[in-house]
């Protein structure tokens, strides 16, 4: 089954969590990297890729973390946005699919105190590894990443090689990784009722009504069944406004109880887990190379 990439990168996307960036100054400042945004805004301008991947990665992943992390994080957003350019060396902003934050409200993020120094700190991890980009047999990858994974990352399929489960046993420890969310019947039926190309459910039918059937190795869900109609894992997440695909379900109380492991899709790298590796003296590469499988790094 094809994955669709409005659940890989970033998460929501998330990630999505990820699916947000931040913009640098929307004036060109003298780095020349050959590629280009065109910020389509009210206002449209210019940025050099490399200068606009500093708002996108101190964005996407929290400045707290060490700057091995960071550096695989700048590598992976500069991927995603080149693979996007194909053979353009120019992209409209609106095309990216990236929410914008300007240095004004990165400052309120991070506090004025704080700012100079994480804004360098992520500066640092862009320059550091400027025109670094992924590939798999010569071609730039899909580089997909989540929060946290619930332990275990994800199969990829066949479009998608180089994503093999490898452990990351240490997302447990990331904020948010285990949610718990009660609902009424009646809510839980509204939200199942609720999901595209699906079916009304009725509060009297839940939760006998909902049938998880077939999991991932990495404990994910692949199939479940609402009603009479089988969903995928994501689908019914949605639906549900739950933070991961490796759920449980089960009647609590009177009312509908869902568990919910990690954050994100839980494909392709973990930040948290990239983060606690990196404490360890991992480097970028060696970080990237554990989570996306039979890759190189080439510079653009």
């Amino acid at each position: 089954m094809a994955l669709v990439m409005s659940i890989l990168f970033p998460y929501a996307v998330t990630l999505a969590f990820s699916g947000t960036a931040a913009a640098g100054e929307q004036e060109e400042n003298g780095m020349d990297s050959g590629r280009r945004i065109l910020l389509d805004r009210e206002t449209p301008g210019y940025a050099d890729l490399e200068d606009y991947l500093v708002g996108v990665v101190a964005r996407q992943m929290p400045a707290e973390y060490e700057k091995e992390a960071l550096k695989a994080q700048a590598i992976i957003a500069r991927t995603y946005i080149v693979k996007q350019m194909g053979e353009e060396t120019e992209i409209a902003e609106s095309s990216l699919d990236l929410d914008i934050l300007e240095k004004e409200q990165l400052k309120n993020l991070w506090g004025t105190q704080d700012f100079a120094e994480f804004y360098q700190k992520i500066e640092n991890a862009v320059n550091e590894t400027a025109g670094q980009v992924i590939t798999w047999e010569g071609e730039l990858i899909d580089p997909l990443f989540c929060r946290a994974s619930s332990g275990k990352t994800r199969q990829g399929d066949e479009l998608h090689p180089y994503l093999q489960p490898v452990n990351s046993p240490k997302d447990v420890e990331a904020e948010g990784f285990l949610t718990v969310t009660v609902w009424t019947k009646e809510e839980f039926a509204e939200k199942l009722s609720a999901i595209p190309e699906g079916e009304g459910i009725s509060a009297d039918s839940v939760p006998g009504c909902v049938q998880i059937g077939r999991r991932d190795e990495s404990g994910y869900i692949e199939e479940i069944q609402v009603g009479s109609l089988i969903h995928s894992g994501e689908t019914v997440q949605y639906a549900l406004g739950l933070p991961s695909p490796d759920f449980t379900i089960e009647e609590y109380e009177g009312n509908i109880r869902a568990a919910s492991s990690g954050v994100g899709h839980g494909y392709g790298l973990s930040q948290y887990g990239a983060n606690e590796r990196a404490k360890e003296g991992w480097t970028a590469q060696d970080i990237l190379e554990y989570y996306y499988k039979n890759i190189v790094l080439i510079s653009e």
